[in-house]
């Protein structure tokens, strides 16, 4: 039993002399985690509110809501869409292979 008694007390007084060795430095690594936490739960808020943004935003889209659901979500529309880009692209080329075609150009004599 003396042994045990013994080893406690060794035990408590290593403690001790490592609390008073080190009180500094926890206290700042409690103070640095306390800060951790709050600015983790900031975060954390921000990430909440972005994924409640993004739920709305492809709910909108789920639904055709707004121009990007509508062109994402309506295979008619979507089609339309590329069908104007093509012919706007066709009308591109020609204009660029014949440019008189679309361009009129005079030259006025003053004198």
């Amino acid at each position: 039993f003396q042994n045990v008694l013994t080893s406690f007390d060794t035990l408590s007084t290593s403690l001790k002399n490592y609390w008073q060795h080190n009180q500094k430095a926890i206290g700042q690594t409690t103070e640095n985690v306390s800060a951790m936490a709050v600015q983790l739960r900031h975060t954390l808020t921000k990430i909440d509110s972005m994924l409640n943004v993004t739920q709305t935003l492809l709910a909108d889209v789920e639904s055709q809501r707004g121009t990007a659901g509508k062109v994402l979500r309506n295979d008619e529309l979507y089609q339309k869409l590329n069908d104007t880009i093509e012919q706007a692209q066709t009308i591109l080329d020609d204009v660029k292979k014949n440019p008189a075609k679309y361009l009129q150009i005079s030259v006025i004599r003053l004198f």
